[in-house]
């Protein structure tokens, strides 16, 4: 069983351990990693789901859990000898990226691991590949991987688990059969677009003058764009019935320069509006965007626009209302949970399949109860 650590119980200095303690206690489940009762750092979960997991490493997969605890707390805690722990970071492309791999990277160094870091390069179909035969070559013996494309999984799973026996832990994506830490991105449409009915509704918007331009992304896979369909359904429910012909559904690359050619273009094509809502993926395409809004020669407080992330690129956004709002992402918080995860894998104890970031809108009114506009 796994017991809850809570700050009481540890400063309390009560011995409450996963498993035995010192690992799995059965012999075939995880990798060999024994925890000590030594906290680094305790972190409540924002939410979780099941079936719960175990890596089962006579057979090299992951299987649903004979028996697990009703909660999950992420606690890091000092290893016993020498593991390396496999990071493979989606391109530190933009500040989310950065941030996370900052905060695991330095949990996981004091845990006591060493770290191998990857560079996934997203979108590339072969990297992740490559890097999954030197994770074999370099012995990790747990990989925290962020692949973006649920198309390249199965081929990528079958090097690094099929040829090295080796447990991962997906970041972003949920991915069936699998334990992720990450984005339900369904949850993330629909709190952007309660969002934005609450917001329209406040401001007077007539929904049958009102456009919905959603800037999408093909090339992020359905699990990311799931978001989409759910903020329309959101909007809906909460009050503001926009019809379907006011939908539009727009590709925006990975790049504030695509995002602003693509909103600036459809601003040009849809003079009619009166009231325009903008969701995006990231604060990336919202960088973007903010510039076309300016560039589009509409009243401000016509239109309303929404992002995910909220990273230091989003608070900066959203702090000088160039953008209206943010679901907070908190992604500078991932290695305390993203760790904690990764040692119960490799110790043997079960882990939820889906361990999730908690969301929160924030506006320029309600940032400062997270982070400081300075």
């Amino acid at each position: 069983m796994i017991f809850k650590l809570t700050a009481a119980s540890i400063a309390l200095g009560t011995a409450l351990v996963f498993g035995s303690g010192a690992g799995a206690q059965d012999a075939n489940l995880g990798v060999g990693l024994k925890l000590t009762n030594e906290v680094v750092n305790v972190a409540d979960v924002p939410g979780f789901r099941g079936p719960w997991l175990v890596w089962d490493n006579s057979a090299c997969k992951f299987r649903e859990a004979d028996d697990h605890p009703a909660d999950y707390t992420a606690a890091v805690r000092k290893i016993e000898g020498n593991f390396n722990f496999g990071y493979m970071h989606y391109g530190n492309t933009n500040d989310f990226g950065i941030l996370n791999s900052k905060s695991i990277e330095d949990f996981a160094t004091r845990a006591g691991f060493k770290v191998n870091t990857y560079n996934l390069e997203f979108p590339s179909q072969t990297v992740p590949l490559d890097h999954a035969r030197n994770s074999i070559t370099r012995s990790d013996k747990g990989v925290v991987q962020a692949n973006l494309s649920n198309a390249l999984l199965p081929a990528f799973y079958e090097i690094l688990e099929g040829e090295g026996c080796i447990p991962s832990l997906q970041l972003y994506l949920a991915s069936p059969g699998y334990p992720s830490m990450g984005i339900l991105w369904d949850v993330a449409g629909s709190i952007q677009g309660e969002w934005l009915a609450k917001e329209a509704r406040a401001r007077g918007f007539d929904s049958s003058k009102t456009a919905f331009a959603q800037c999408t992304d093909p090339e992020s896979g359905p699990s990311v764009n799931a978001m989409f369909p759910a903020s329309v359904a959101a909007l809906r429910d909460n009050g503001f019935a926009l019809p379907e012909d006011n939908l539009f559904e727009l590709v925006c690359s990975r790049s504030p320069e695509a995002a602003l050619q693509t909103i600036r273009d459809w601003f040009t094509a849809n003079p009619k509006f009166d009231h325009v809502l903008i969701n995006v993926i990231d604060e990336v395409r919202m960088a973007g965007v903010v510039q076309a809004v300016r560039q589009s020669g509409m009243n401000r407080k016509s239109i309303l626009t929404i992002s995910n992330g909220l990273d230091a690129q989003g608070q900066q956004l959203v702090c000088s209302g160039q953008n209206d709002a943010s679901v907070a992402f908190f992604p500078e918080r991932y290695g305390e949970w993203v760790v904690p995860i990764m040692q119960d894998i490799m110790a043997g104890n079960p882990v939820p399949s889906l361990v999730t970031n908690g969301m929160k809108v924030f506006t320029k009114a309600t940032i400062e109860e997270a982070y400081s506009c300075g």
